[in-house]
């Protein structure tokens, strides 16, 4: 018989992932010009065998504990102006842990310690942590407006992210008591953020290199604390068409957030395997979606036109209540100009211009070739082409022709 423990704040490790702020990601300090649309998808795997405790500890999860997540986030950016532009982000995800099964023993004040147990009652106290849910998951806006235009671009931004349809995280367990495995795999935090920052860019001719960084404020209503976000990027292109760049980015929690419940979590998951667990090992501590996290990214952009192709690494290598991410992204861009500008028609100085049609009949000898001289019809057989003529010939209010000395 062995002693069990939940999964090590695992909470932490999926709302971090699903709480990257998408929009950050993307956000330009270029805004689009008036008229333009652009569309965009990305796709985003990550995967993680380690967490950053509440401490900032970095750990193996508890039991061999796997945690992978698929992302497929759909944006679309529009022009309104040439300095003020909308930007609207749905995601939907697959989230999955996966972690060795345990039987129940003696848990103290929880769970009898006689260590008596038949088959139908080892049966019965089996605890299987793997979980997976798949759907909708957050939906950002944001607004940005241009505050200056140059060899340095500053913009503004407010945005909001709202949950879609599914369930808030809870605890590890519905009902410690009788230690029930509650809905602690979830495809988003639950509740909604609210963040207003300042994008500052610029580009260096000489060198064909850009730079970008960014500062936030983001407010989260409910249970999480506040939240500054900053991140820096460099760019270089190599050729027309090619594109590498790098960034960091960092979030630090300025405000204590409200438990969500209680989590258990393994000081020590590399040596407590689940055929020989120790519940001695095992602290229980308050659950909290207050985390900090540094990432780093290195990527690619293929530029084609109007069309973008981009690949991108980001690795977490710092956090509290977070969980250590490996991903890779894919991103496909498609900018689309003046997709809602009505076409002007040309503007007339005088009125209306019309076509005058003149047919003149020119006599032509046996080789095709016009007489000249002639002015008549001959009837020894040559031939008689029409040649035409189309004259553009402007008109008054009325529809009359103007008189070439009284055209402008």
């Amino acid at each position: 018989m062995t002693y069990v423990s939940s999964r090590a704040s695992l909470l932490a490790l999926v709302a971090a992932t699903l709480s990257s702020l998408p929009s950050l990601a993307s956000a330009s300090p270029w805004t689009l010009p008036q008229h333009e649309l652009v569309v965009s998808s990305d796709f985003t795997f990550s995967r993680a065998t380690h967490e950053y405790l509440d401490d900032g500890t970095r750990q193996s999860y508890a039991l061999s504990g796997r945690f992978s997540s698929s992302t497929l986030t759909l944006s679309t950016r529009y022009g309104l102006t040439d300095r003020l532009e909308l930007e609207l982000r749905p995601s939907f995800k697959h989230v999955a842990y996966d972690a060795d099964s345990v039987i129940l023993d003696c848990v103290p004040g929880l769970l009898d310690c006689d260590g008596m147990y038949d088959l139908e009652e080892a049966r019965a106290n089996i605890i299987d942590f793997d979980s997976t849910q798949t759907g909708p998951a957050d939906l950002d806006g944001s607004v940005r407006y241009n505050l200056h235009k140059g060899h340095i671009v500053v913009t503004t931004e407010v945005g909001v992210k709202i949950p879609m349809a599914y369930r808030k995280p809870e605890g590890t367990f519905d009902d410690v008591s009788t230690l029930t495995v509650g809905d602690d795999v979830t495809l988003g935090d639950g509740q909604i953020d609210v963040r207003a920052g300042l994008l500052v860019g610029g580009f260096i001719p000489i060198t064909r290199s850009f730079l970008r960084a960014d500062a936030f404020y983001n407010h989260r209503f409910a249970e999480p604390g506040d939240q500054v976000i900053a991140s820096a990027k460099v760019g270089q292109f190599f050729t027309d068409h090619v594109i590498a760049f790098t960034g960091v980015r960092w979030a630090k929690t300025v405000t204590e957030g409200k438990s969500l419940g209680t989590t258990f979590v393994d000081t020590d998951p590399d040596n407590n395997p689940a055929e020989s667990y120790e519940y001695a090992k095992v602290e229980q501590r308050d659950l909290f979606l207050d985390r900090d996290f540094t990432t780093v990214e290195l990527g690619v952009i293929l530029k084609k036109d109007r069309f973008e192709f981009q690949l991108r690494l980001e690795e977490v290598i710092d956090g509290k209540n977070y969980g250590d991410l490996s991903s890779v992204s894919i991103g496909f861009v498609a900018a689309l100009p003046d997709a809602t500008r009505q076409r002007e028609e040309a503007p007339q100085e005088e009125g209306e211009v019309i076509e005058e049609v003149i047919i003149e009949e020119v006599p032509v000898d046996e080789n095709g070739n016009p007489i000249e001289g002639s002015k008549t019809r001959t009837e020894d057989g040559v031939e008689i082409i029409e040649e035409v003529i189309i004259e553009e010939v402007p008109v008054d209010e009325n529809g009359n022709p103007i008189k070439k000395e009284e055209a402008p």
